[in-house]
């Protein structure tokens, strides 16, 4: 038996951006994703790392990005740019949703501390941002189909027969 294998795509229709965090050259950043979906619907979330040159250091994907109704979500990363810069580094989160029932904050649960003890290079954390501390942008959606040329035909526009 043929069992035909269909792809659905997720479409994001909300755009949440953090501002820049700084961090010396050699630090890495530490960040945490939370978001709460408090609606009746499944959702979807697309967590972006991004450096302030526009290079993405970290991209959860859209496997595992589905948040169960009245359950969270939690994705933690770092982010670093290699070779290492002599000037400090800014550094910015992106979060792609379907919907905006998600509960968004960013942060860094560990907070300061030091990555290596030996050499001293500190952790720096990611600022925390809470739900309402966000750029939010509505992304536009293209139809799921394409339509066929031509007029539409329904009730009012259909000729008389």
């Amino acid at each position: 038996m043929n069992k035909l294998r269909t792809t659905v795509e997720i479409t994001y229709r909300h755009e949440y951006l953090t501002g820049f965090a700084m961090a010396p050259g050699l630090s890495q950043m530490n960040v945490a994703v939370m978001a709460q979906n408090h609606g009746p619907f499944e959702e979807h979330v697309r967590v972006l790392g991004i450096a302030e040159s526009e290079m993405v250091l970290f991209d959860s994907g859209d496997a595992g990005s589905r948040v169960e109704p009245h359950s969270s979500f939690f994705k933690f990363f770092h982010m670093v740019v290699l070779p290492i810069p002599d000037d400090p580094i800014g550094y910015r989160v992106r979060i792609l949703t379907t919907s905006t029932n998600l509960i968004l904050s960013v942060g860094d649960p560990i907070g300061i501390g030091v990555l290596e003890p030996e050499q001293g290079e500190p952790i720096i954390p990611f600022p925390y941002y809470g739900p309402n501390d966000f750029v939010v942008h509505t992304l536009p959606v293209r139809p799921p189909h394409d339509f066929p040329p031509g007029p539409v035909e329904n009730a009012l526009t259909r000729p008389a027969r």
